[in-house]
């Protein structure tokens, strides 16, 4: 493996290198990221691009940026294939889901996160992205959510986001989960999205955490991760994606 270090701002969660349906590279960046090294060195949004197109080697016009609903845009959606993304929708969540966590969000945030989700769709489907809304997250239900538990995702028990995907293969990696329902949901709307629009199947594959990682899980959890399931899930939330968030891997064909 070949490992290059960046004095750049941009972290790994805040950035996919993505491939159109027929091959055309982009990068989609989040706002967050591109604002934030604008105001450290006092520079141009296209000068912040430019360096990016030759770092990232894309064309200066097939660099996006995309509102960071949370801290990383990699939690709020997911590239699950070329010309394919997923993003976490509140009102599927509740369309789908309203047992789990119908009394829990309040409307007001519903809408805010909604809003936002509805920008982010029109950027990538203007660029030539299919952009599907899904039921991404999955909330514990102990009490009413507020803005800070929903937009950085907080209490979350089950999710979508991904580990890793293999456009050639179309093979999705993604956390494990104890909510089977949440598991059997995403692979029956994988599979419809697929099917509506002629792609080729998506395979979706749960990674379970070693037994090292498990027992400290275990330790740490109160009790809470008594699976590898749970644990997976108490490593994501409590480590935020770790190293996921902090590198980016990128095909050597990329």
């Amino acid at each position: 493996m070949k490992v290059k270090s960046s004095n750049r701002l941009l972290e790994g969660g805040n950035l996919f290198v993505c491939h159109k349906l027929y091959g055309e590279k982009y990068c989609i960046i989040g706002e967050n990221s591109i604002q934030l090294e604008m105001n450290l060195k006092n520079t141009s949004r296209d000068k912040v691009l430019a360096r990016y197109s030759k770092i990232l080697g894309v064309l200066p016009n097939r660099i996006i940026g995309v509102p960071n609903l949370t801290f990383h845009i990699d939690v709020q959606m997911c590239y699950a294939a070329p010309g394919l993304f997923l993003i976490h929708s509140m009102q599927e969540l509740l369309k789908n889901f309203p047992e789990t966590c119908g009394e829990i969000i309040p409307e007001n945030l519903v809408m805010e996160y909604d809003a936002q989700v509805d920008v982010i769709s029109n950027i990538l489907l203007k660029n030539g992205f299919i952009c599907e809304k899904i039921c991404g997250h999955i909330y514990m239900n102990e009490k009413s959510l507020c803005h800070a538990e929903i937009f950085n995702l907080k209490k979350i028990k089950s999710t979508i986001i991904n580990i890793a995907s293999d456009g050639k293969r179309r093979h999705f990696v993604l956390a494990n989960t104890h909510v089977e329902e949440h598991k059997e949901y995403l692979n029956n709307k994988i599979k419809e999205i697929c099917t509506r629009h002629n792609l080729p199947p998506i395979s979706l594959h749960y990674l379970n955490i070693n037994e090292a990682e498990f027992n400290q899980a275990l330790a740490l959890s109160g009790g809470y991760a008594t699976s590898y399931a749970r644990a997976t899930q108490f490593f994501m939330r409590t480590n935020n994606g770790g190293l996921r968030c902090q590198t980016n891997f990128l095909l050597s064909n990329a």
